[in-house]
């Protein structure tokens, strides 16, 4: 759990000298089409401040670290053509979506200690397939306006679902208006208080 009581997921390294990770082997890496943005951005260090972030650029250094066996190819990338090449793109997408709940001002002074508002987070989050049952079936739909068109879409695409729960947390956890209930919803909740 993080300060604010939200949880959050970290990888546990091996318990070896090198604090390995689990997922590379003497073959390569066993995750390697679905690896984290922290990997696909390896070996650039993004160096972000609240100046570069206010003036929307990004700037990277090189970790200069001897195990990295990529700096032993005699290949040279831009690093736009390195983060493009890498699909990073969209995942600084979602991690703004994400930034945009964990860094909320709202957050800063609370603790959220109910477990059900912990469970749901961490499915919304960190467990889409969960998420997509959630929604598909149980009475989730009923409660919400939501387009037909982006309705098909989150049955199949984990972004659009995923930007979905973004803005799903964003409604619950923030009290944002990034979704509508419906009237009926509306009126029935207005009736028991």
């Amino acid at each position: 759990m993080g300060k604010n009581g939200l949880p959050a997921i970290i990888l546990k390294m091996k318990n070896n000298d090198k604090k390995s990770c689990p997922f590379v082997t003497a073959q390569g890496c066993r995750v390697y089409d679905s690896r984290p943005w922290a990997c696909r951005i390896y070996p650039l260090q993004p160096e972000t401040t609240k100046i570069t972030e206010k003036a929307g650029k990004q700037y990277y250094s090189i970790m200069d670290v001897p195990f990295c066996l990529g700096f032993q190819e005699n290949k040279v990338a831009k690093v736009k053509e390195w983060i493009d090449g890498q699909n990073i793109p969209i995942y600084i997408e979602m991690e703004e979506l994400f930034k945009k709940i964990t860094m909320n001002e709202f957050l800063n002074d609370k603790k959220i200690e109910n477990k059900k508002i912990q469970e749901m987070y961490f499915m919304a989050c960190y467990d889409i397939d969960r998420f997509r049952r959630f929604v598909f079936e149980t009475s989730f739909l009923k409660q919400f306006e939501i387009e037909k068109n982006e309705i098909e879409k989150m049955k199949c695409d984990d972004t659009a679902l995923y930007k979905f729960a973004m803005k799903w947390i964003e409604f619950g956890l923030l009290g944002q208006q990034g979704l509508k209930l419906r009237p009926e919803v509306l009126a029935a909740k207005r009736k028991l208080t």
